[in-house]
């Protein structure tokens, strides 16, 4: 397939100095990753998840390399811990990013306090059968509280003898979710919301399917299909259909983003690949179950209805691929995708290690592999790719969490023709599944959601880079929160970071009329990161923000009276501008919340 040269990113390779020390049927194959900006000084740093015998590692970009401060970060794990998954998230909304962490022992809250971590352990029961491997965050509720889906696996000492069973679940795990207690603490409601399921779990993802606020759930099975569930918005959870109920795979990355603009979260599932030996990889499928190992691509029509599009999009038969996440690298308004190749139990691998894959989308809705001309080449076991913008330069970078060597990052050395919106993203619960309507100055329009759990076992940045194209400036960009709040901007500034949750609105701010079993929610000031971007396009560079601690429930702000159910507003002439608001300006906060 052809595709113009100048679409095509380019990367610089540069070694992260850690190696994941695997230890075969001591450990599970995977590698909990994070971004996280642990010092609120606008440049993330990586989480890397170690083996059982070993450290994790916590790693900050200076001066075009990597260097590890996890012996300063008081993150302790202890020996035997393998470091599965990992999701950040200022969960106690102190201003500062605290981690989740899957280990072999358990599930773990590490408390962010002034750049130095806390380790809690959770007190939550998983079966004999099950060990925590990925962690979903989510608001399920809209209490403003993180609630977690955790998947689970099978232990090591079963997983390669029994990782083709699809119906035989003698030793298969059962994945959990937690509901946030209000204090960080949490209880189990897996049964309750509809979700036990004796079955091993990849990776899952909350994701407004449906555009109606509420965060829903997708989930890949290990040897099996990926389950798509509604949110009741009762605490409980309507399994929906979807093609991959007509067959059986392996669905392993999960990348979500909307690539044609319609509006709606689409899905991308990697899967074993056309490599694959059927024979061997339909394991316990009795004949009346089909196989499918290509990849699956869920187009969202809407309404939970679903369509697989991957061959139309040329992404059904490709090889074996782990991670993916969706990102748009060459800022043309157009998702792209990036994938981790490669299994340390597939000879095929032993004589020859794909690159792992930069899929870039087409101006004609396909989507054309690249990694090649862009630099790309990870020839390794990789088990997820993370997206972040570690140098701060506006474009988005990728570091591969890699076995057998060292993980890697390609910087993004842009120099497209094309302009961005680069909004930074503050971490608390209240702007997880936050979607962003932008409209160019050609009157075409671009829709995204904010989507931190993307990849295996992996956190993304809290960014968003929004590419406008040749176009060199947008006329309108709106926000939408899960709490309701809606708020426009008039001519947001391009190539620079736009703290738009610190900024008045220039056009209008209102509540959605909220259903009835919503609570209201602590809206929250943003806290993190720089204003601008360093070095692009000769924008200056304001210093970084100072940031102090603060309660975890802070003093309730002045409510703003808005109509609930105002239409936005067309910018067809200057717009009566609302009062100038408050950082923390809508809303008052509930009172310590206790579980439904």
């Amino acid at each position: 397939m052809s595709i113009n040269v100048s679409k095509i990113p380019t990367f610089a390779t540069i070694p992260i100095p850690f190696t994941h020390d695997y230890k075969h049927l001591r450990a599970l194959p995977f590698i909990g990753g994070a971004v996280i900006d642990i010092d609120n000084n606008g440049k993330p740093e990586i989480f890397i998840g170690g083996g059982a015998l070993q450290g994790d590692g916590l790693f900050t970009y200076i001066d075009n390399s990597f260097i590890n401060i996890y012996s300063e970060s008081g993150i302790t794990k202890k020996a035997g811990d393998a470091t599965y998954g990992a999701a950040a998230i200022d969960a106690d909304y102190n201003g500062f990013t605290d981690l989740f962490v899957a280990r072999d022992s358990g599930l773990y809250f590490l408390r962010n306090q002034n750049g130095v971590f806390v380790s809690e352990k959770i007190d939550v029961a998983f079966d004999d059968n099950s060990v925590p491997t990925a962690i979903a965050l989510g608001d399920i509720n809209l209490d403003g509280k993180v609630d977690l889906f955790i998947s689970t696996n099978m232990h090591p000492k079963n997983y390669f003898k029994h990782r083709h069973a699809f119906n035989d679940t003698e030793y298969a795990a059962t994945s959990l979710l937690l509901l946030n207690n209000g204090d960080n603490t949490f209880r189990d409601i897996t049964t309750a919301a509809g979700l036990r399921d004796k079955h091993n779990v990849l990776t899952a993802s909350f994701v407004d399917l449906d555009n109606d606020n509420w965060p829903d759930l997708v989930i890949n099975q290990d040897a099996g299909q990926v389950l798509t569930y509604r949110n009741n918005h009762d605490l409980t959870f309507e399994q929906k259909p979807n093609p991959t109920q007509d067959f059986y795979g392996y669905p392993m990355g999960l990348a979500l983003g909307d690539i044609d603009n319609n509006g709606f979260v689409d899905i991308l599932v990697t899967n074993i690949g056309t490599m694959s030996l059927p024979y061997l990889s339909r394991g316990d499928l009795r004949d009346s179950q089909s196989y499918h190992p290509q990849w699956v691509f869920l187009h969202n029509d809407g309404d939970f209805h679903f369509t697989n599009t991957a061959d139309a999009l040329k992404l059904a038969n490709y090889e074996f691929g782990w991670g993916a996440v969706m990102a748009d690298f060459n800022s043309d308004s157009l998702q792209d995708i990036v994938v981790a190749s490669n299994y340390m139990s597939f000879p095929p691998h032993w004589a020859y290690k794909q690159p792992g894959r930069l899929l870039v989308q087409t101006d004609n809705d396909m989507f054309a592999a690249v990694e090649k001309a862009a630099g790309i080449n990870n020839q390794r076991y990789g088990i997820s790719p993370l997206i972040a913008d570690v140098n701060a330069d506006g474009y988005t970078d990728i570091i591969f969490l890699n076995f057998d060597g060292t993980s890697q990052a390609f910087i993004n050395s842009g120099g497209f023709d094309s302009n961005q919106i680069s909004l930074p993203i503050p971490t608390t619960p209240d702007y997880l599944n936050m979607r962003v309507m932008v409209e160019k100055n050609n009157g075409r329009i671009i829709h995204q959601q904010f989507l931190v759990n993307q990849g295996l076992t992996a956190s993304q940045a809290w960014t968003m880079n929004l590419g406008l194209g040749v176009q060199t400036a947008a006329s309108r960009l709106e926000i939408t929160q899960t709490n309701g709040r809606v708020r426009s901007y008039e001519k947001p500034p391009i190539n620079q970071y736009f703290a738009f949750a610190g900024t008045p609105v220039t056009v209008e701010e209102r509540l959605i009329a909220p259903p009835p079993a919503q609570a209201p929610l602590p809206p929250r000031a943003f806290i993190s990161g720089p204003s601008a971007l360093e070095a692009r396009k000769n924008i200056p560079v304001p210093p970084a923000k100072s940031v102090s601690p603060t309660n975890e429930n802070p003093p309730t702000p002045e409510p703003v009276s808005t109509p609930s159910a105002a239409p936005a507003a067309i910018i067809d002439a200057p717009p009566v501008l609302p009062a100038p608001l408050p950082a923390s300006d809508l809303g008052t906060l509930p009172p310590e919340a206790s579980a439904p």
